[in-house]
């Protein structure tokens, strides 16, 4: 073989590993916009989603700052409530002895022997 027809052969090797070697990199680039316009959108998704929640939230705070402040309010000045409270109160210290009494014989009942 003469050397010409050798650095030719050579050359023409190269040539196929460098077209190769360019399509594995068109692929790979491919792939990377792919996947970067993807998280890009997930992304967006994600920033979209914690401002609605972060609104959401600080509704939701405000709301419950009111109710509370008119709890205060409707408890302090309020005979009826309290008034309705020790009332409630009265009857669950009644009542209380006779549901551990009913609870304790349920439990026997259903104890398996």
């Amino acid at each position: 073989m003469e050397p010409v027809d050798s650095w030719l052969e050579r050359e023409m090797e190269l040539n196929k590993s460098h077209e190769d070697i360019l399509t594995r990199r068109e692929a790979l680039l491919r792939n990377s916009e792919w996947q970067l316009g993807a998280n890009e959108a997930k992304n967006s998704n994600l920033a979209l989603s914690w401002t609605r929640a972060k609104k959401r939230n600080q509704i939701l705070l405000q709301k419950l700052s009111k109710a509370e402040d008119i709890l205060k309010q409707g408890t302090n000045s309020s005979r009826t409530f309290t008034d309705l409270q020790a009332s409630y109160w009265k009857m669950v210290e009644k009542q209380l002895p006779e549901w551990k009494q009913e609870v304790k014989k349920q439990g026997r009942s259903t104890t398996p022997r």
